[in-house]
């Protein structure tokens, strides 16, 4: 037996709504501190690889910058995101979307043993 790409199932891929938790993360962003109107960094982020993939450019005011790309593991039933930098980091989070908030936690380092990070994106706001 033999399988070729046009046999598998495309359409289906990366449809169920978990797929969609982050679009509200999609677009042209200025970002902020909390509590603060001064504009910290700028990103973009659009959707790639037929809209599986979540994808960050991210430009901070300090010339810190960074890409990540972020998917939903349904096997696992979470989001994954890996953050790389201009600076040589590298941070890996996952995570789900709960009570209106995405919520990734994970850490810098081998084997996330030295920070522990936690990101939230509250559509509240």
């Amino acid at each position: 037996m033999s399988v070729s790409a046009s046999d598998s199932p495309k359409d289906a891929a990366c449809q169920a709504p978990e797929h969609k938790q982050f679009d509200f993360w999609v677009g042209d962003w200025d970002a902020f501190d909390v509590g603060s109107t001064v504009v910290v960094a700028h990103l973009k982020v659009d959707r790639l690889l037929d809209g599986c993939v979540v994808r960050e450019e991210y430009e901070g005011s300090d010339d810190h910058k960074g890409e990540s790309l972020s998917i939903y593991d349904a096997s696992r039933k979470v989001w994954h995101q890996t953050w790389v930098t201009n600076r040589g980091e590298v941070l890996v989070i996952e995570g789900s979307f709960k009570a209106g908030e995405m919520i990734l936690t994970g850490g810098r380092g081998p084997h996330h043993r030295r920070t522990r990070k936690t990101s939230s994106w509250d559509l509240e706001t």
